[in-house]
């Protein structure tokens, strides 16, 4: 006789949550945007440093919204139960509704990537 054993999946609570403060109602095709958003740890410990960036996972389609500089940027560490806010420097290449997305954070003391924090929907209008 065999029995399945039932294991409940355990309960995950997010570490961490980017929320975006703020994001340009005007964003012009080729043109620089700034993206301003927090970081908050949702954690009893410090978290970080940090390093962020776009990551490339959508290849097969040209992505709509790149990095502007800097591909990697660095950030502090973020004290238990409290935020950090940053900014992104991105450019749009499409026009029209566009999706920023894969935005990935490293942590570099414990070696753990966080990925897809946060898809934004933006528009994107010619000059």
């Amino acid at each position: 006789m065999q029995f399945n054993s039932f294991h409940p999946s355990p309960i995950t609570r997010k570490e961490i949550e980017l929320q975006a403060v703020e994001v340009p109602s005007v964003i012009i095709l080729g043109k620089p945007f700034l993206v301003r958003l927090n970081l908050m740890n949702q954690t009893d410990r410090i978290l970080g440093p940090f390093e962020v960036w776009l990551s490339e996972s959508d290849l097969d389609d040209a992505k709509a919204v790149l990095v502007n500089g800097l591909q990697t940027m660095a950030l502090v560490q973020v004290e238990s139960f409290s935020s950090s806010e940053f900014q992104l420097n991105l450019i749009a290449t499409k026009l029209g509704v566009q999706k920023i997305t894969g935005i990935t954070l490293f942590d570099m003391r414990e070696k753990r990537t966080y990925g897809s924090l946060l898809d934004l929907e933006i528009f994107v209008a010619s000059d």
